[in-house]
């Protein structure tokens, strides 16, 4: 039986940007995840699998991110030629999920903090299980309102 999952917050007014390439095996959970956002854009490395198709089949928009090494990488990049409309962009990797609770959470910070940024604290799984001990976990700048955060290049 296929269970559709519930959430329990309406539509967000966020953009995801999910970076990606070749990674048919985790598009799809990742991108079920996210109906509360508004608009989903992969930025993919050109795949040479399905995780384009899948994504178009999600409703995600696609842009292609051509790398030439140096600065800006993918991220920033997106957040520089990326057409973002929504107040709040949320930055993601493809083999990531966004917990319901998390949903939760951010429409209650969303909607009721006064701040430009958020950090947080990914939690990292193995075999479907969260590390408990050992292994890390690091608290990242993820969700912020459009144009109040870059990556900073690099000092050379």
């Amino acid at each position: 039986m296929n269970v559709k999952p519930r959430y329990n917050c309406k539509q967000l007014p966020i953009t995801v940007l999910i970076a990606a390439r070749n990674e048919e095996a985790n598009i799809d959970r990742c991108l079920e995840a996210l109906a509360p956002a508004e608009r989903v854009i992969v930025v993919d490395s050109h795949s040479s699998d399905s995780t384009v198709a899948l994504a178009r089949h999600r409703g995600a928009d696609i842009i292609q991110f051509n790398y030439a090494g140096g600065y800006p990488k993918k991220r920033q990049w997106a957040l520089l030629h990326a057409d973002i409309r929504t107040e709040w962009t949320f930055l993601l990797d493809a083999d990531e999920i966004v917990p319901l609770e998390l949903w939760d959470e951010i429409q209650n910070a969303i909607t009721h903090q006064n701040t430009d940024a958020f950090l947080i604290t990914k939690g990292f799984h193995f075999m479907n299980r969260r590390f408990r001990w050992g292994g890390f976990s690091h608290a990242a700048v993820l969700l912020f309102r459009t144009g109040c955060a870059q990556f900073e290049e690099p000092c050379i």
